[in-house]
């Protein structure tokens, strides 16, 4: 009988293994049965939230420290990938898993890890494990039962978006971004988010929370080139929250022009392109004018008020005739998908134009030469006294001079700075009659001197990752230069890639190209030169980073703008780093940075003002001019040429701060969150990079997003107090601060 036991007794030890370690085999199997095929066999191993070894035989699992299970699958001693492990407690109460589903599969080194949270129950449980080819292996732990009873459940949920602008060409995407977290702010998994919007295309890439606690979409806009609002909603439960995206760069255009006579029948041209420039055809447009004038078109039709609707052709342009019954002046409304444009016309007795104007571009120092006609009753007029003004070179003929018998005059005009001559042509007939007209003519320099080349980013992921590489030329008076051949050349053992090598500069002075990375490289391991052909001097050289990023970095926005102060506007920022399984990484270092939009990457400021929309009880911008980041070479220094507007320093400049809310680096869910600052004077006028640099154990990487900065709602809709008109002025030039 006593021999019986003890043999009951060893075979009982055999199979529960009580953990006595932090790390190794914390459990048993029920053995394998027989045979010849060895057994997966499961071992653990317990870590807390910092990732230190736990010794489940002298600690306790409490609320303020969650614990992760380790298993490690294997058969014969190789560690098996991609092995569904489900983690059961035969008793519950004691601990509730993260995720809920208590499942989790085996990573490249056969790990599987599920967190644990504790109970509101105190004492010893278990923790099973299996797979579909093992059989149950046991963990025996201990809780203090300090936790919530029942499944942790989802307390706040957030909604972002990585970028709160698409353009309306219907290419690009952003990234909805919905944080979902507990009572005690902690990151949940496994939660079940439905994500919706009232415009647009959603995908929904990972519809349950991740590690990080985040789920997400993507938010398209194809074949939808209308400017609009979007509303994103991400939901779960009796929790919701929306954002706004906006969809942008849909113009409209009228052209033609800008003085006819009376009852003298002009044609105007109204075009429709996307935020890319291309044109949109067949949509409607809605034209307007004074009373005492005529809009007409082929195919056209009557709309509200007497409005003229027209269609746009498959080059997105629409035709119409104007004619008026009395001289003065007038102005043509066009509107379409959102966009609006105006056009202000001259109505004359007199038929006043520049008849002969340069197509081209001008070469700096070369003559260009213009001609106006002047007719009076439908006859030359001769000895009318003509004079020409320019907001750019000088006029080298004559001026004012008399009209010939053929009723016309000419001017010419140089420049020896690169940029628009607005130009503006007055007559006098010596009876009291006064007539105007207005031209432009560009003038550009093709004389290449230097060469300025830059990296964005200049730190990218291997595989596939890319960088915009951009080279601007000037001449030797700092005039950028047009028409300049650029070529590139890439230095890099690690297999990657520029495309195309070689390319013009466009009347920016700017050629692209984009690099496109291979494998892993050293620190600034990829070289790549650009030179100006048939100028060896010009030339510069950019270096580039590859590396492995461990991590990956989101930043995101909402779309609540907040009021701290009667003149500041408050904007936050969420940023989350991720692994390369989205689960979150702790305790990264960041960097913030808020700059102006580089000129090379298309950055401009706004001038303008404010005006009341009676129907939608808002206000709403007048943009009179889009002018370009005078800081061309992005080096952060006036240098010669690039005070555009005269005013002695670098325009738009840094607006506002950006700082952390609560610490420089991650929290245990991954996130920072950012609070941007900055005049409300700013709104609607200035566009900001918001930038984040993250590193941490040897890893590091960029994100960015841009940010147009806002103006509070509220703000918006009271008609007795507008906005502040534009900082940078009004008027519709980028020559002056006016």
């Amino acid at each position: 009988m006593t021999s019986t036991l003890k043999a009951a007794a060893i075979c009982l030890l055999s199979m529960s293994l009580i953990a006595c370690g932090g790390g190794g085999s914390l459990g048993t199997d029920g053995g394998n049965g027989g045979g010849s095929t060895a057994p997966v066999t499961i071992d653990f191993r317990v870590v807390d939230a910092s990732g230190t070894a736990v010794d489940p035989t002298s600690s306790q699992l409490t609320s303020a420290n969650p614990w992760t299970i380790q298993a490690t699958v294997s058969q014969d001693g190789s560690a098996l990938s991609g092995q569904l492990v489900t983690f059961t407690m035969p008793v519950g109460g004691y601990a509730t898993f993260n995720p809920a589903s208590g499942t989790a599969t085996t990573d490249s080194q056969g790990i599987a890890s599920m967190g644990l949270r504790a109970g509101d129950v105190a004492g010893g449980f278990s923790v099973v494990a299996r797979t579909g080819e093992s059989n149950d292996f046991t963990l025996n732990l201990t809780s203090a039962g300090d936790g919530s009873a029942g499944e942790d459940q989802p307390a706040s949920l957030q909604a972002f978006a990585e970028n709160l602008q698409l353009g309306s060409s219907g290419s690009g995407q952003t990234v909805i971004i919905a944080s979902v977290k507990n009572d005690n702010n902690n990151a949940m998994e496994g939660v079940a988010v439905q994500f919706s919007s009232d415009s647009g295309l959603l995908e929904v890439t990972e519809p349950v929370t991740l590690a990080d606690g985040t789920a997400r979409a993507i938010l398209t806009t194809p074949n939808d080139p209308e400017n609009r609002d979007i509303t994103v909603t991400a939901a779960s439960g009796n929790l919701s929250s929306s954002v706004i995206v906006k969809v942008v760069g849909t113009e409209i255009s009228i052209s033609g022009t800008r003085s006819v006579t009376v009852n003298s029948a002009s044609t105007l041209t109204v075009a429709l392109t996307n935020s890319e420039g291309n044109p949109i055809a067949n949509r409607q447009v809605t034209l307007t004018a004074g009373d005492n004038s005529r809009l007409s078109a082929t195919g056209g039709s009557r709309g509200e008020n007497n409005a003229l609707l027209v269609m746009t052709n498959v080059n997105g342009v629409a035709t119409v005739t104007y004619e008026s019954d009395s001289a003065g002046s007038d102005t043509i409304q066009a509107s379409a998908l959102n966009s609006s444009d105006s056009f202000d016309i001259t109505i004359q007795q007199d038929d006043f134009t520049f008849s002969s104007v340069p197509s081209d571009d001008v070469a700096l120092n070369e003559t260009a030469s213009l001609t106006v006609t002047w007719l009076q009753n439908g006859s030359p007029l001769v000895g009318g006294l003509v004079s020409l003004t320019t907001s750019r070179g000088v006029i080298t003929s004559a001026n004012p001079v008399a009209t010939n018998a053929s009723g016309q005059v000419s001017f010419t005009l140089e420049s020896n700075n690169a940029g628009i001559a607005s130009l503006t042509a007055s007559g006098d007939d010596g009876s009291g009659s006064e007539v105007t007209v207005t031209t432009e003519v560009a003038f550009v320099a093709t004389q290449s001197s230097t060469l300025v080349a830059d990296a964005s980013p200049d730190i990218i992921g291997a595989d596939g990752d890319t960088s915009t590489i951009t080279a601007v030329v000037r001449d030797n008076s700092g005039n950028l230069v047009k028409g300049a051949v650029v070529n590139f050349n890439v230095s890099d053992v690690s297999t990657g890639s520029i495309s195309p090598n070689q390319a013009t500069t466009n009347s920016k002075g700017v050629a692209t190209t984009i690099f496109t990375s291979g494998s892993v490289t050293s620190q600034e391991a990829v070289v790549i030169s650009a030179v100006v052909s048939g100028t060896p001097s010009a030339n510069d050289t950019v270096t580039l980073t590859v590396g492995g990023q461990a991590f990956d970095v989101s930043l995101g926005t909402g779309s609540l703008i907040q009021k701290p102060d009667d003149v500041t506007y408050l904007k936050e920022f969420a940023v989350f780093v991720s692994d390369t399984v989205g689960s979150p990484v702790p305790n990264v270092d960041l960097t913030l940075s808020a700059t102006p939009v580089k000129f090379n990457q298309g950055g401009v400021y706004r001038k303008g003002f404010w005006i009341w929309n009676a129907a939608l009880e808002v206000w709403e911008t007048q943009v009179t001019a889009v002018c370009p980041n005078e800081d061309i070479n992005g080096n952060g220094f006036l240098d010669a040429g690039e005070d555009n507007n005269g005013d002695g320093q670098l325009t738009p400049g840094i607006v506002g701060t950006i700082s952390f809310s609560d610490g420089d680096s991650t929290d245990e869910n991954g996130q920072a969150n950012l609070d941007y600052r900055y005049p409300r004077e700013y709104g609607a006028w200035y566009d900001a990079e918001i930038g984040v640099f993250a590193q941490s154990a040897g890893s590091e990487a960029k994100e960015s997003m841009k940010y147009t900065l806002g103006v509070a709602a509220d703000d918006l809709s009271n008609e007795a107090s507008p906005p502040p008109n534009s900082p940078y002025g009004l008027n519709a030039d980028c020559s002056s601060t006016d």
